[in-house]
């Protein structure tokens, strides 16, 4: 009967010194986590406090006269942000092409989106609003009547959007039709 007992004592001993152990290791770990943290949070902010010039990302800044310039106010009416504008989807479906798009890059509900299809000489375009999405402007669906293409075979689809901010237009898709 004293074998058990020597055996249970043992046993809580080996416990003890597992969890000892373990616990020395989580906090050598926490430790050397903290101090990297530390050493490369300081690092980054005296990096970024280098520059001493606050205007230098500002476009508009001139470094030889130390002045900002302002766009004239012609240059301001005529500046729009050129934006990619993108395919989702375009396609027959039974008698008609549908085409689904939108513009990257902008939130707004006040553009035109326009379908221009190509074939050599022949072209057929068609519009539609663009409207507010969660994050960004999407085209009302386009839909063409087949009829109105007036022949079959791939045709280039190049989407293009004008809106009073921005402008834009994809890159050409084939459309089979």
């Amino acid at each position: 009967m004293n074998i058990t007992k020597k055996s249970k004592s043992t046993k809580k001993k080996t416990i003890l010194l597992v969890c000892i152990v373990i616990f020395a290791l989580l906090i050598g770990a926490g430790t050397l986590t903290y101090s990297f943290y530390v050493h490369n949070t300081s690092r980054t902010s005296s990096e970024s406090s280098k520059s001493t010039d606050p205007n230098q990302n500002d476009p508009t800044y001139s470094t030889e006269k130390n002045e900002v310039t302002k766009p004239t106010p012609e240059e301001t009416e005529n500046a729009q942000k050129n934006l990619p504008v993108v395919i989702a989807s375009a396609g027959k479906i039974d008698n008609t092409v549908e085409v689904r798009a939108f513009v990257s890059g902008i939130i707004e509900g006040n553009g035109t989106c326009t379908a221009t299809f190509t074939k050599g000489s022949l072209t057929v375009t068609r519009s539609s609003k663009a409207f507010i999405d969660a994050t960004t402007s999407q085209c009302e669906p386009i839909v063409i009547p087949v009829s109105e293409f007036q022949q079959k075979g791939i045709w280039n689809l190049v989407m293009t959007y004008v809106s009073p901010d921005a402008k834009g237009s994809s890159e050409s898709m084939e459309v089979s039709l």
